[in-house]
């Protein structure tokens, strides 16, 4: 949990943050989900705003991208989804 409180977890499971930087991140996780990469160029400037680099951007994508193959992988396999990223 890296010292996130219970509390603070399940925001974030939610896509939200009581810390502005992170809402952000998570923010811009949620729409490269809802739009399946294609963000809008607003939502690139809010997290650019935030602070964030292009390459730690790529990385948030690149997350997104990573959960949504494990769990189609868990899927096909009847996997967990911490087996499919293993």
């Amino acid at each position: 949990q890296l010292g996130l409180s219970e509390a603070d977890v399940a925001l974030a499971r939610r896509g939200h943050s009581p810390e502005g930087r992170t809402a952000a991140a998570l923010a811009f996780a949620g729409a490269v989900l809802e739009t399946g990469g294609d963000v809008a160029e607003v939502d690139l400037e809010r997290v650019r705003a935030a602070g964030y680099s292009e390459g730690q951007i790529v990385e948030i994508a690149g997350h997104v991208a990573l959960n949504l193959f494990a769990g189609y992988i868990a899927h096909l396999g009847r996997l967990t989804a911490e087996a499919a990223v293993a």
